[in-house]
């Protein structure tokens, strides 16, 4: 609608994403980076925080940065000489594909629950107006039977008051 050529589509099953499904966005995502096809690959979903409270969430996927740090103490205190086994390159190798599709299935199941809790509120919103809707209209239609039995009541003692006189 908007222009916007989409280069990757899928659709998740209703009960949710699943590891394969984050697997399958991340994929194709490092895909393209890695053809340089793109510069960066950025996340979008909806952040679940309640079933009325949604918040678009943005999150840079690759190239995966360090988070920003304020407190330059506690870099330095943490800053020490580690072993790592395997090597940090072959570590890193390992992890931080799984980091990034560990943002991406994050990211598909806030959206899903989201959207169920989008659709738990709005149908909450359509019973409670349906409900406050059939307490008005009855109110009416026993106004109107009231009024149509008042005035038979009334056309009845007028024609035995006209009898009497």
């Amino acid at each position: 609608k908007r222009g916007y050529d989409v280069v990757y589509s899928s659709s998740l099953p209703t009960t949710g994403a699943t590891k394969r499904d984050a697997e399958a966005v991340f994929l194709k995502a490092q895909d393209m980076f890695i053809n340089e096809e793109v510069d960066a690959i950025y996340l979008l979903y909806s952040k679940f925080f309640s079933p009325i409270r949604q918040i678009p969430q943005v999150v840079q996927l690759l190239p995966i940065e360090p988070p920003k740090v304020e407190d330059q103490e506690a870099v330095e205190h943490y800053m020490k000489s580690y072993a790592f086994e395997p090597e940090p390159k072959e570590l890193m190798a390992e992890l931080l594909p799984r980091y990034a599709m560990t943002i991406i299935l994050q990211g598909l199941l806030e959206s899903a629950a989201s959207e169920h809790g989008a659709r738990m509120t709005a149908m909450t919103n359509a019973t409670d107006s349906a409900g406050e809707m059939i307490s008005n209209l009855t109110l009416q239609a026993n106004r109107q039977r009231q009024a149509a039995i008042t005035k038979e009541i009334l056309e009845v003692v007028s024609g035995a008051e006209a009898l009497k006189s």
